[in-house]
């Protein structure tokens, strides 16, 4: 989800009684931030932040194909 939703899809989700791992950046400000870590605590429920870097080396290889010409060119 964009990044200014994270906050908001975690209170709902800490509010249903659901764990979360919330993809970075966790909040826009500290403050949100601490509110959902607090909201957690009080809903007994885990929280956590995570980076996904998955589509890294997927990215990398593309670009190493591109650079390389192999492809022509490519509009």
């Amino acid at each position: 989800s964009p990044n200014h939703t994270h906050v908001s899809y975690a209170e709902m989700a800490l509010k249903a009684g659901k764990h979360i791992l919330v993809e970075k950046p966790f909040a826009m400000k500290s403050s949100d931030a601490q509110r959902v870590f607090t909201l957690a605590q009080e809903k007994g429920c885990l929280a956590y932040t995570n980076q996904n870097r998955r589509f890294d080396a997927d990215f990398l290889i593309l670009q190493d194909i591109i650079e390389s010409g192999k492809l022509g060119t490519l509009i």
